[in-house]
């Protein structure tokens, strides 16, 4: 198995420590900075570990900054509660969802990551009752096509499921976001 991309989180006593001796070991960026997180990165960005500081007043008082749109504590409890590997993959797909579009957002609705463009749902991240392996919900799936969605029994909405142990398909998670996105920049899902 190959590994394009890692994604991390750390836990430290001593951020700034931790933060000099990571940067200086993999040589890395400072892309994100507080009193509590760190997000460093790779310059081919593929490598990036986030160091919390260790503090369960912080912990549980500050979500995890993987992108300045979700910085919510209800929207971050969510991926801080997943087992890993699950819990890395899921944040990786938070990531790639909310840097395709600068209209789309985070929320929760029932319980689960919701992603809206323009205030619409498009998407949410949800894991498998039985697989317990994350997949993508697409809200309007009958308007899309591709080999690896799966309608099961649901009349509008199509899942696509990602295997958190391999690298993610990445040009099929980007084509099918796009496709999803499509249908609200092109008026095809209208938008109040």
């Amino acid at each position: 198995m190959k590994i394009n991309r890692l994604l991390t989180n750390i836990c430290s006593d001593d951020l700034s420590t931790s933060k000099n001796f990571y940067t200086k070991l993999f040589d890395l960026e400072v892309d994100y900075d507080s009193d509590w997180f760190v997000h460093l990165t790779s310059k081919e960005k593929r490598l990036e570990p986030g160091i919390i500081d260790r503090a369960p007043d912080k912990i549980e008082t500050y979500p995890i900054p993987i992108h300045p749109k979700t910085m919510t504590r209800e929207t971050n409890s969510y991926y801080l509660h997943q087992e890993e590997p699950n819990k890395s993959c899921l944040l990786a797909l938070r990531k790639i969802i909310l840097e395709m579009d600068e209209k789309v957002t985070e929320t929760r609705k029932y319980g689960m990551p919701c992603f809206c463009y323009r205030k619409k749902m498009f998407c949410y991240l949800w894991t498998d009752k039985k697989t317990k392996e994350p997949y993508i919900l697409f809200v309007e799936g009958n308007h899309l096509d591709h080999s690896d969605l799966e309608r099961g029994n649901r009349s509008r909405m199509k899942i696509f499921r990602v295997d958190p142990k391999k690298d993610l398909p990445l040009e099929a998670i980007e084509l099918l976001l796009n496709k999803a996105l499509n249908l609200y920049r092109n008026g095809t899902i209208k938008i109040k």
